[in-house]
C-alpha cells in the first residue's frame, strides 16, 4: 500500500511540474536555456615534455625536523612549465615523467620563509647549482628544510617596573644607509605587558614601544600656584633610550626567537608644537591646507584651524613640521605645483616650541642640458613628452631626482634648444641612480661650480638655482675585471665592488641612499648558463635565439661611472645590505685596488679574490 502511495505521489509532482512549465511557456516567461557560442580559440600551452626521469623529496622544518604537510612545491628547469604539488602528511611530494636536465625547487607555506632548493643563499652569488637530472634517473633523497619567520619577543614596563597593557610595539627592519626603513611590523603587549613581534625576516631591527595615550590626570598645583608638570611615559627604543641613532638593533634569524627584548619606558613631559600658516601673502591658510609632524619614530598629521593656526602635544624629539597646499586639479589643465613649507623644531622634556609656517611655491632652477657624445639625441625629452603608463604629469618631472616622502621634483619644461625650467621644488631630494635616456648617461649636474650629483640637496620656498648644467653623455667609463683566486688562477666565481674613493659618498646621511655611486658586479655563472641553455633546448628552432656568428664573449664590466677616483674589490660573496654599508665599506677599503677613471675611459683591473670573513668578521 506504502509504495503503490508513493507512486502516484510520484507521478502527481511530475505532471504538476509538467503543467507549469507548459504555462510558463505560454506566458512567455520560460525558463531559458543558454547555449554558448564558441569564441575565438583560446592559444593553448604546450603541455610539458614527457620524460622517464623523478624528483621525490621531503619537507621538513628546519629545526625540529619534523615533517611540514600541505606546503606548495613548485618546480622549474628543462620540463617546462608544470602543476604545482602539495606534499602530505608525511612531507613528500613526487614530480614524475620529467626529462633530463637541470631543475629549481621552490617551496612556499604561511608562516614559513619560503625557500628555494638547492638553495642559492643570501649573497650575489649564488652558492648552489641547480638540480642535475639524468634520463631515467629517479632522484629521491631531496629534503627541504622551511624555516619559520623569526620573532622578536619581550617584555614593557613603566619607570616603576610595573607591566604596560596595549603598549604600542614596532619593529622597523634596518635597510641600507639612507634608505628608508622598511615597513614596520607592529602588535601591543598584553596584561602582563609582554609582546611578541612574529613572522619577520633575518636582518636587524630597531624596536620601539609606546604606551597608549590615558586621559589627562588633573595638574598638580606648585607652591607658586601653577600647575606642576607631570612627567609621563614617551616613547622609547630598545634598549631604554629615546633616541633613534642611540637604539640598538635587534638581530633576527630565521626560526628562532630573539627574547629578552625588554623595554622599560622612560619618563617624560610631553611638550607641544604650536604654530600659524600663512600664504606668501600672509593670510592665514585654513582646513584645506594639509600639516604634518614628522618625528624618526614616524609621522603625525594634525588640522588647521579656519584662521590657520594648529597645536599638537608631543613627546621629546626633533620634529619636521611640513604643510602642504595641493592646487585644484582641473580636467585637461596643465600641472601645476602647490604651495610648501617646512620647519624643524626640538621639543625638550616639557618643553614648547611655536613655529610660523609660510607657504611658497618652492625653489625653482633654470639651465640647460648638454649632451656629449655622437648618438641621436632623444627627441621626446625635447617635446616634453616621455612615454610611460603613468603620463606625462609625472613624467615631466625632473629626470635626475628621485621623487619621494620628502622630495617633491616640481614640473619640468624644456624648450627646443635644450634649456629648462623647473618650478615647484620641495623637500630633500635625492639623485637617481639610473636617470638615462636609450644611450644617453647622466653624468653630471653643477651649480655655481658644485656638483649636485651624489648628495642630497634640499630645497627651500623661494630659493632660485639659475645656470644649472645638466649633462648626459653616451661614453660612460667603464671598468673591466680579470679576476684571480686564492692560488693565482683565473677565476669567475667572484663579486666585485667599486665604491667612491672619497668616504663622504658613501653615505652618513639618513636620506641619501647611494646607490649612483657604489655598483656591485656578478659575472654569469657557469650553472646559470647552462640553465639558459637547457630552456633554449625546450624552444623550436623558429623562436630559440641564436648568438650571432663570431660573437664575442660577455664582458665583466661596471658601465655608467662618472669620471673619479674609486676603490674596486672582488669577494667570494656578500649581501647587497653589506655592499652599501659604510662599516663594511671602510674594513674593505684597505685591501681595494685604487683606480682613477678619466671621461668616456675603460679601465682593466686585474682583482685577487679575498675571503669576506678574513675582513669583515
Amino acid at each position: 500500500m506504502d509504495n503503490r502511495l508513493a507512486s502516484r505521489w510520484a507521478s502527481v509532482v511530475g505532471l504538476l511540474i509538467l503543467i507549469g512549465t507548459l504555462a510558463a511557456a505560454s506566458s512567455g516567461h520560460a525558463a531559458q536555456v543558454m547555449f554558448s557560442s564558441p569564441g575565438p580559440p583560446r592559444e593553448r600551452i604546450p603541455p610539458p615534455p614527457v620524460g622517464t626521469s623523478t624528483i621525490k623529496g621531503r619537507v621538513v622544518d628546519g629545526v625540529s625536523g619534523t615533517p611540514v604537510a600541505r606546503a606548495r612545491v613548485r618546480i622549474s628547469g628543462s620540463g617546462g612549465i608544470r602543476p604545482s604539488v602539495m606534499t602530505d602528511a608525511s612531507g613528500a611530494f613526487s614530480f614524475p615523467g620529467l626529462p633530463g636536465g637541470l631543475y629549481n625547487l621552490y617551496v612556499e607555506k604561511a608562516s614559513y620563509h619560503s625557500t628555494t632548493y638547492p638553495d642559492r643563499g643570501r649573497g650575489m652569488r649564488p652558492t648552489s647549482k641547480p638540480l642535475t637530472l639524468q634520463d631515467g634517473q629517479t632522484l629521491d633523497t631531496v629534503t627541504i628544510a622551511l624555516h619559520r619567520m623569526g620573532v622578536i619577543a619581550g617584555r614593557v614596563v613603566d619607570s616603576n617596573g610595573e607591566p604596560v597593557e596595549g603598549a604600542q610595539i614596532q619593529a622597523s627592519r634596518v635597510g641600507r644607509p639612507g634608505s628608508q626603513p622598511g615597513n614596520p611590523s607592529g602588535t601591543s603587549s598584553n596584561d602582563l605587558g609582554e609582546f611578541r613581534l612574529s613572522r619577520l625576516d633575518s636582518g636587524s631591527y630597531v624596536v620601539m614601544a609606546s604606551a597608549q595615550r590615558s586621559a589627562q590626570l588633573p595638574d598638580e598645583i606648585g607652591p607658586d600656584g601653577r600647575p606642576l608638570p607631570q612627567p609621563m611615559p614617551v616613547p622609547t627604543y630598545y634598549p631604554n633610550v629615546v633616541a633613534r641613532d642611540e637604539a640598538q638593533a635587534v638581530n633576527v634569524r630565521l626560526g628562532h626567537t630573539a627574547s629578552g627584548i625588554d623595554i622599560t619606558l622612560v619618563d617624560g613631559q610631553m611638550g607641544t608644537i604650536a604654530g600659524t600658516v600663512i600664504d606668501p601673502a600672509g593670510q592665514p591658510v585654513g582646513p584645506e591646507a594639509r600639516i604634518s609632524i614628522n618625528h624618526a619614530s614616524g609621522g603625525s598629521g594634525t588640522s588647521l584651524r579656519p584662521d590657520g593656526t594648529f597645536r599638537a602635544t608631543v613627546a621629546p624629539g626633533e620634529y619636521v613640521v611640513e604643510a602642504r597646499l595641493a592646487p585644484p586639479v582641473l580636467a585637461g589643465a596643465d600641472h601645476q605645483p602647490g604651495l610648501f613649507g617646512r620647519e624643524t623644531v626640538s621639543i625638550p622634556s616639557g618643553g614648547n616650541a611655536t613655529v610660523l609656517i609660510t607657504l611658497g611655491k618652492g625653489a625653482s632652477a633654470t639651465g640647460r642640458i648638454v649632451f656629449e657624445g655622437t648618438s641621436p639625441l632623444p627627441e621626446n625629452f625635447a617635446q616634453n613628452r616621455f612615454p610611460g603608463q603613468f603620463g606625462d604629469i609625472i613624467q615631466r618631472r625632473v629626470p635626475w631626482l628621485s621623487e619621494g616622502r620628502s622630495c617633491i621634483p616640481g614640473a619640468l619644461e624644456v624648450a627646443a634648444d635644450w634649456s629648462f625650467k623647473i618650478e615647484g621644488l620641495h623637500g630633500t631630494c635625492t639623485n637617481q641612480a639610473t636617470a638615462s635616456f636609450g644611450r644617453w648617461i647622466l653624468k653630471s649636474v653643477s651649480y655655481d661650480g658644485d656638483e649636485l650629483l651624489d648628495r642630497p640637496i634640499a630645497f627651500k620656498p623661494g630659493q632660485q638655482y639659475r645656470n644649472v648644467q645638466v649633462v648626459y653623455t653616451d661614453r660612460p667609463s667603464e671598468v673591466t675585471f680579470r679576476v684571480s683566486d686564492e692560488s693565482g688562477q683565473q677565476t669567475r666565481e667572484y663579486g666585485a665592488i667599486v665604491f667612491p674613493a672619497d668616504k663622504t659618498r658613501w653615505s652618513g646621511n639618513p636620506n641619501f641612499y647611494p646607490g649612483a655611486t657604489i655598483r656591485a658586479f656578478v659575472p654569469p655563472q657557469p650553472e646559470v648558463l647552462l640553465m639558459q641553455a637547457a630552456a633554449a633546448q625546450t624552444q623550436s628552432p623558429a623562436t630559440r635565439p641564436a648568438a650571432p656568428a663570431g660573437a664575442p664573449a660577455r664582458r665583466e664590466v661596471i658601465g655608467g661611472l662618472r669620471p673619479g677616483e674609486y676603490l674596486a674589490i672582488a669577494v667570494d660573496n656578500i649581501e647587497s645590505e653589506e655592499y652599501s654599508d659604510p662599516g663594511v665599506l671602510e674594513k674593505l677599503a684597505p685591501s681595494a685596488t685604487k683606480i682613477t677613471l678619466a671621461d668616456g675611459a675603460t679601465v682593466e683591473v686585474p682583482l685577487r679574490r679575498v675571503r669576506l670573513a678574513d675582513l669583515i668578521r
